[in-house]
């Protein structure tokens, strides 16, 4: 992975996430703005990203010199990736804790490291350093000696700490799609790094004992054991991972799906033609919207995307087994499904995407041409919908980077009969350029399976383009009606032979 190398115009943020750090962040705060090893570096911010503390943190914070950003969903991962983006004019990001122990020193030869070009990531060794009687519990020195050990074993990398204090650029550490947001974040940016090719280094830091307040993790055994066994957890989990692609296109297509699994997948469906049945319908639409707009991404010259959910157990082996290779995976995060999509958009921006478009897979008939056109559309509108029959939207497209998408999405209740007509309420509320797809529908209800048959039996035609894995299925869907000993296994098998 090739990186930029230092330039005059480079500058670093700061970032330290903090939770309950009243007494100690003011003093760490003004001690990084006044040491001399980081006055010589170019520092231009520095970011304390307020965790959900229910004490003085961000005042105490702001009176010392930092700027404040508010994350309060409580986790590590959530408080640095919340730093990370509001450092939208940063190159490199030197992330420390704000409880006073981390030594500026130090830091600042962990920043020099990446800004020289002699890393692409830094980390800071409180092994290697002078540490302080008791800044450092004996659980915490057993759990790196194990991390270190996972990773020279698994990643090749020869590290003697897990610390919190370490450097990246901005741009490469958004592309590490980082996912861990609570204990496991340090050792997923490790785990992804080495994946990536990155040249990892470490340089000794001093470790103080904390200047105030109780550590959330190393205070209580209970704490210490649950962060290990995340580490442990991270570290395992990413040994198969790979870089998403870069962007060849300025243009992205995602369609959100979900692993193929009875019961969970197209359930209103399932109630009335079997929880199999139903299921094994879906990978067909997946089959077929995997094949379309493979060949089309490829002829048009846009990225694909899979924006998929998973039940805990499965992965994204799992659901690649549905969709073909070349196109990239990306894992929903979010607590619904506003927030999921939101997401989305935020991490294909962030990947320097500047046309993003969002499809269902409850439209397995939607044609290229449609891609195509709300791509198109996209050059003079800020954004496309395609609004759907009942009342939701099967489409929509936003512009990506450099700015980051517009929330259409927050506050917005999802699957209800008016989410199309809140969500173009809110763009015209934000002054944005709208564009309309033509109206299309998805395939929730039984009634929706004859409109789909219908319009599959006319394709390719403006409404639909050729679906022959889901058109077989339905196919055998209606000699069942007609013979009901035809069963689910027979579905699959048509799946299979129509893909």
């Amino acid at each position: 992975m090739e990186l930029p190398r230092h330039t005059p115009r480079e500058t670093i943020a700061i970032v330290l996430p903090a939770l309950n750090e009243e007494a100690a962040v003011g003093q760490q705060v003004r001690a990084l703005r006044e040491h001399p090893a980081l006055r010589a570096l170019p520092i231009h911010r520095i970011i304390v990203v307020d965790n959900g503390s229910d004490d003085a943190t961000a005042d105490v914070a702001r009176a010392a010199g930092a700027e404040v950003v508010s994350e309060p969903r409580r986790g590590y991962g959530y408080a640095c990736l919340a730093g990370v983006r509001a450092a939208t004019d940063a190159s490199i990001i030197l992330l420390m804790d704000a409880d006073g122990s981390d030594d500026p020193a130090g830091a600042a030869r962990v920043a020099e490291m990446v800004l020289s070009g002699a890393a692409d990531l830094a980390m800071g060794s409180r092994t290697r350093g002078a540490c302080e009687p008791d800044a450092l519990t004996p659980q915490q020195r057993a759990g790196n000696a194990v991390g270190a050990v996972i990773l020279r074993r698994f990643y090749g990398l020869r590290l003697t700490d897990i610390g919190p204090v370490r450097a990246i650029r901005r741009d490469t550490l958004l592309r590490l799609d980082m996912r861990e947001m609570v204990y496991g974040w340090s050792a997923e940016m490790l785990a992804k790094a080495a994946r990536a090719g990155l040249r990892v280094r470490e340089a000794p830091v001093d470790y103080h004992r904390r200047a105030g307040g109780k550590s959330k993790v190393a205070g209580t055994l209970r704490g210490t054991l649950r962060a290990s066994h995340h580490i442990l957890r991270t570290l395992f989990h990413y040994r198969s991972w790979t870089l998403p692609p870069t962007p060849h296109s300025p243009n992205a297509l995602f369609i959100v799906a979900r692993v193929p699994v009875p019961g969970q997948t197209k359930t209103r469906l399932g109630h009335h033609i079997g929880h199999d049945t139903a299921a094994a319908l879906y990978a067909a639409f997946l089959r077929d919207l995997g094949d379309r707009f493979t060949a089309a991404a490829q002829r048009d010259g846009y990225d694909l995307w899979w924006y998929y959910a998973a039940p805990a157990g499965l992965g994204a082996n799992d659901f690649a087994a549905y969709v073909p290779l070349a196109s990239g995976l990306l894992r929903q995060h979010g607590a619904g499904l506003g927030e999921r999509l939101y997401y989305g958009f935020r991490s294909l921006a962030a990947r320097g995407y500047t046309r993003i478009v969002v499809l269902g897979s409850d439209s397995p008939h939607i044609p290229a041409s449609t891609i195509a056109d709300a791509f198109a559309a996209l050059a003079t509108h800020d954004v496309v919908l395609g609004p759907a029959r009942d009342g939701g939207y099967y489409l929509l497209g936003e512009r990506g980077a450099p700015a980051a998408p517009a929330d259409l999405f927050t506050g917005i209740p999802m699957s209800t009969p008016r989410v199309c007509e809140q969500t173009l309420a809110r763009a015209h509320e934000l002054r944005l350029r709208v564009a309309l797809a033509p109206v299309a529908f998805d395939v929730d209800e039984p009634l929706d399976l004859d409109t789909l048959r219908a319009v599959l039996r006319d394709a390719p035609s403006a409404d639909a383009g050729c679906a022959p894995a889901t058109w077989a299925f339905l196919e055998m869907l209606a000699q069942r009606e007609k013979s009901p000993t035809i069963t689910s296994g027979a579905l699959e098998g048509a799946t299979h032979a129509g893909a």
